[in-house]
């Protein structure tokens, strides 16, 4: 595992990891929601430079739910078990009032 720390005025980042293998990559930041994407390093066999591996994320925005309101959740048969994180995210954010 490698942790790394971006810069607070450009967003830009470094980490170095070893080749051979396919990494996960998260960025987090408090008020925003994180992203997850893949790192394949598995055609990497010797030491290189990745460049521009971009990670975005949104600000997190409250929206007033409706009592009874249907929420459409759209390509859900594309959901593989590498999604389930940020399905509980999503789920940690939703906040139903108590009657």
């Amino acid at each position: 595992m490698g942790i790394a720390q971006s810069n607070p005025e450009t967003g830009e980042y470094e980490i170095r990891l070893p080749g051979g293998e396919l990494y996960g990559v998260h960025a987090e930041a408090e008020g925003f929601m994180s992203e997850n994407q893949n790192l394949d390093l598995r055609n990497f066999k010797t030491d290189g430079v990745v460049t521009h591996k971009d990670l975005s994320i949104n600000p997190i925005e409250v929206a007033r739910i409706e009592p009874n309101a249907t929420i459409r959740l759209n390509n859900i048969s594309s959901i593989s078990t590498s999604s389930y994180c940020v399905l509980n995210l999503i789920l940690n954010l939703i906040v139903l009032p108590i009657p």
